[in-house]
């Protein structure tokens, strides 16, 4: 299905699409379909059966630059391709202009398999870049792929994205490309105005819950990322104290919830990473990494700025 207007919906359809060759599309959302609304629909079975490199697959593809569209409450399954399988595809390499403005919520993502290349629930991958993308309540799992597995993958400048209240569960691939939600090393605005908050990594530490690619840094401060569940009530690790799933450095992890959501109880490592968490009596209710608690104010202010 094509969608080459504006103010287009598409509510409460089985769409499928199984080929013998190139690539297999559910929805194909055209540059011009500006305010396209995907809900309550069932899209199932998008595969390819072409061994070579167009033998991709994707469920819902916003190609070149389509404006505030909305995807919710579909349900994604059986998506396959012997290269990329994608759920949901941003981008392309004909991309016009930059995509804003797209909320994907309560979807529910799963079975997404690539025999040789890369499973993805989310790929945003646009040359113009993406902003203020909300990724929101939506069920991402198994996903398996044989390069590597991103349950969102964010591929180029996302601005103002935001990744919260998502279950990530049984994603199958390589243990050093296995994330939840994965940041590429081309984000010149690394930071700005994103969060990936009360997210529940319902994985292992064979996989990543936020995985930076090496040589991506801040432009100001650390990735938001407090109050996720990282599968074990000790936290993420290995960079983190814990035996949950994997986080990178840069990632502003702390305190992470002890408990899976949607009841997320965020007392772990309760730890001050500003001087604004040390007011109010916020320094009783905040802890060294080690678990001590602050003296005074002065003292709890005196470990954000110093470490010590």
């Amino acid at each position: 299905m094509a969608i080459n207007a504006p103010n287009v919906t598409v509510d409460g359809f089985t769409i499928k699409n199984a080929v013998i060759a190139n690539a297999a599309i559910g929805i194909d959302i055209k540059v011009i379909s500006n305010d396209a609304i995907i809900r309550y629909n069932i899209i199932d079975g998008i595969t390819t059966l072409e061994a070579g490199p167009t033998g991709t697959a994707q469920a819902i593809f916003l190609e070149s630059g389509p404006l505030r569209v909305e995807i919710a409450q579909n349900l994604i399954q059986n998506v396959a391709g012997s290269q990329a399988a994608r759920a949901i595809f941003i981008g392309d390499g004909d991309v016009i202009n930059p995509t804003d403005n797209v909320f994907i919520h309560d979807n529910t993502i799963t079975g997404i398999t690539s025999t040789l290349g890369g499973a993805y629930g989310l790929l945003v991958n646009s040359t113009m870049g993406t902003s203020a993308v909300h990724f929101s309540a939506n069920d991402v799992s198994n996903l398996e792929g044989a390069t590597l597995v991103h349950g969102v993958s964010l591929g180029s400048d996302t601005p103002g994205v935001i990744v919260q209240h998502n279950n990530f569960t049984n994603l199958i691939g390589p243990a050093t490309a296995n994330v939840a939600v994965w940041f590429a090393n081309n984000q010149t605005l690394f930071g700005v105005s994103m969060s990936v908050t009360n997210n529940n990594f319902n994985l292992t530490v064979m996989s990543y819950g936020i995985g930076l690619e090496p040589g991506l840094t801040p432009v100001a401060d650390p990735l938001t990322a407090a109050c996720n569940w990282w599968g074990s009530p000790d936290g993420p690790g290995p960079v983190g104290p814990g035996s949950g799933a994997r986080v990178s450095p840069n990632v502003m992890y702390s305190p992470w919830s002890i408990t899976p959501g949607p009841a997320f109880d965020c007392t772990g490592n309760n730890v001050p990473t500003t001087e604004a968490q040390c007011k109010n009596g916020g320094w009783t209710r905040t802890v060294r990494p080690n678990g001590d608690p602050f003296k005074n104010q002065g003292d709890c202010v005196q470990f954000v700025n110093t470490g010590q």
